[in-house]
């Protein structure tokens, strides 16, 4: 794993210009690599120079389900039929778009004893391009969730405020998923007993 040293983001919205200051902390633990693969909204695999892989999960934000994992986007990621959640191929092809075969930073989310976070063996991480925070944008565009119950213990409070103010003007403005009146939250899909967890093979 890199250390990158970064003195600020600059993150440009349409909510706003905000500078975060990401410097001084010894203690951060950043990936940088090719983004080679998509699995879904909140999760991809990026390659380091050292050719090493590593599947990261989008931190403290989550995506509609989908059952197309096609890794690489391609022409089979439309012509697959999608037996999860609605948005859950439009919240990929989203991510796909704005990441894909780009070189990327992730600042990998940490305990206080300064160990990674993992979900099923995936650290979980903020993923950075050009300096703006893709995390946030998958939330904005209304292609996933702030999970708020995991903001508030693992985000600052500036960035839980953005990350909320971006959830609820992509609401409002009946972006991407929220284009339905009532969308079920991943979280409760993942519970629910009719969810159907389908993996279509198109690579």
């Amino acid at each position: 794993m890199k250390k990158i040293s970064i003195a600020s983001l600059l993150i440009l919205t349409n909510l706003s210009v905000t500078t975060i200051s990401l410097e001084a902390h010894a203690n951060d633990i950043w990936l940088q690599g090719r983004v080679v693969g998509v699995t879904d909204g909140d999760t991809i695999t990026i390659l380091e120079l050292n050719n090493q892989q590593h599947e990261v999960r989008l931190s403290n934000v989550d995506s509609p389900e989908t059952s197309c994992h096609a890794r690489k986007p391609s022409y089979h990621d439309e012509k697959c039929i999608e037996f999860g959640q609605p948005f859950g191929k439009a919240a990929k092809k989203s991510l796909s778009k704005m990441i894909y075969g780009k070189v990327v930073q992730v600042k990998l989310q940490t305990t206080r004893q300064n160990k990674i976070q993992k979900t099923f063996n995936r650290p979980l991480g903020t993923v950075y391009f050009n300096q703006i925070d893709i995390n946030f944008e998958q939330v904005r565009n209304g292609f996933a969730w702030h999970e708020a119950s995991f903001g508030k213990k693992n985000q600052s409070a500036e960035d839980f405020l953005k990350y909320s103010e971006a959830h609820k003007y992509a609401k409002e403005h009946r972006y991407g998923l929220w284009k339905e009146d009532n969308p079920l939250p991943p979280w409760q899909y993942r519970k629910s007993k009719n969810a159907k967890y389908i993996t279509v093979n198109n690579q």
